[in-house]
């Protein structure tokens, strides 16, 4: 270890087999727009869905219903829908979709029937993580959630807001930051595995969250308003004595930076604990783990520096990709780590690691180890890509675990504009630095060095010193370092 920075060594039986085969199957004429009988995982619901032009659509009730929530713009006509962190934009009667904030074209569009919105199913199945399947004979729509055993914990009905459907929804869908509240209609049972979530206590600019057992906290923002969300993944709590799977923590209303913290049993299928903490103003944090996972504490400091681990991907025997003109992926990005580190240097509240300084190798999983073992709050992998087109270029990042999303799509942005290569978009992947370490982490596909433009801007120094400064800058906004 060095000082500056650091060197560390699904099936749905027979009825969807059924369904599958009847839309195979040749029809008979269609009426443009007929009532759809709509079944869900099996079962007949009256969410009201349509069959127009041999096609499934569905209502924005039956959207509700399925964990989405629409809303409406000012004129009427253009609506989004959401489901966790994935959404839709459309406007009634045009083609063009927004999917996730990528445009999509089709031949189908979103109607409005006798004040009933209908969406084409096709376009909510990645949404809303369902199989639609529409039977050519009986006019019926069949879904299947992808995500079986998703199941909400009921919540206490709240009137909808102007224009928009709400409804209690799986934790692979909800709001992240409204966690659900009242009785499912059963009790909930505590295993002696499973850790149970004893409470909260507030001390100074530490959240000391307590559990008996060993719990594996994931933490990430929200924004507008601005919130920290600490999950318990498979951990439970005890209902009270009026049956609520929910509290709050008593807050000073003169508290400079807290709103309030609220935490409930947000889902019962896993089971998951969550921990809302809602602030007045953006503020940096960390979370730490118990030695012995009996709980962990949420830091609200602007004293104590966050810990990035900067990963140069390849090295020693394993050069990586190698670009047209014969140079090594493992050359160029260390030479953007080293840029990295150097920079980090020189920021008080950032404590700088790295997996390589030089040309040695390590494996995937030896990485994710490291990072994991050094307890850094953020892990950003460095790549560049490589096709057996020469025409392919552009830049995308990968992550995996949830708790890297929101880092992941924004120092993707940042890394697309100092490249200024083609964007090809933050995907999820299941590539071991982001799958194994538990920290929020993505991985940088900076370009395709196959590629001859993008080869000659990722090996220039001077889009080297602005990838360095992108990564620099993400890092700062993600944990609101001034």
């Amino acid at each position: 270890m060095k000082n500056g920075w650091r060197t560390l060594a699904w099936t749905a039986g027979g009825v969807l087999a059924a369904a599958i085969w009847l839309q195979a199957a040749p029809g008979s004429a269609l009426a443009a727009a007929t009532t759809a009988t709509l079944y869900v995982d099996g079962e007949e619901r009256d969410w009201s869905a349509r069959s127009i032009d041999g096609a499934a659509y569905l209502s924005l009730e039956a959207i509700a219903g399925l964990g989405g929530a629409a809303k409406a713009e000012q004129d009427g006509k253009t609506y989004t829908i959401t489901a966790g962190r994935k959404e839709v934009r459309f406007t009634l009667g045009e083609k063009q979709r927004f999917v996730d904030g990528a445009p999509a074209t089709g031949d189908a569009t979103a109607r409005s029937e006798e004040g009933t919105v209908y969406v084409p199913a096709a376009w909510l199945t990645d949404t809303l993580g369902v199989k639609v399947v529409k039977d050519r004979f009986t006019d019926s729509v069949y879904v299947f959630r992808l995500q079986a055993g998703a199941k909400p914990i009921a919540t206490i009905p709240t009137p909808p807001k102007e224009n928009e459907a709400v409804v209690s929804t799986p934790p692979t869908s909800a709001d992240p930051g409204k966690p659900s509240t009242g009785s499912s209609g059963s009790p909930v049972t505590v295993s002696e595995a499973q850790p149970v979530f004893q409470g909260l206590t507030l001390d100074g600019d530490a959240l000391h969250i307590e559990a008996t057992g060993e719990v594996k906290p994931t933490v990430f923002v929200l924004k507008s308003p601005e919130r920290i969300v600490v999950d318990l993944p498979n951990a439970t709590l005890e209902r009270g004595p009026d049956g609520s799977a929910s509290g709050t923590l008593a807050i000073d209303a003169n508290h400079p930076y807290i709103a309030g913290i609220r935490y409930s049993l947000f889902a019962t299928e896993p089971s998951t604990v969550r921990i809302v903490v809602d602030l007045k103003a953006p503020k940096p944090y960390s979370l730490r783990t118990a030695a012995d996972g009996s709980g962990a504490v949420l830091h609200f400091t602007e004293a104590k520096p966050v810990k990035v681990m900067i990963d140069a991907g390849h090295g020693g025997n394993d050069p990586g990709a190698i670009s047209r003109t014969g140079k090594y992926e493992k050359d160029l990005t260390l030479s953007v780590t080293q840029k990295v580190l150097d920079r980090l240097k020189n920021e008080k509240l950032v404590e700088p690691f790295s997996i390589r300084e030089d040309d040695t190798y390590l494996s995937p999983a030896e990485r994710a180890k490291v990072a994991n073992a050094a307890g850094v709050d953020l892990f950003i992998s460095i790549h560049a890509n490589t096709a057996s087109s020469a025409t392919v270029k552009g830049t995308e990042t990968y992550y995996w675990n949830d708790n890297s999303v929101e880092f992941a799509k924004q120092i993707h942005d940042s890394i697309l504009q100092a490249v200024g290569s083609a964007d090809r978009k933050v995907k999820q992947e299941r590539f071991v630095v982001v799958r194994e370490t538990t920290m929020p982490a993505a991985l940088l596909e900076l370009g395709f060095i196959t590629n001859a433009d993008d080869e000659a801007k990722l090996y220039n120094d001077a889009v080297q010193d602005r990838i360095a400064d992108a990564i620099v800058a993400s890092i700062k906004a993600y944990f609101r370092i001034q």
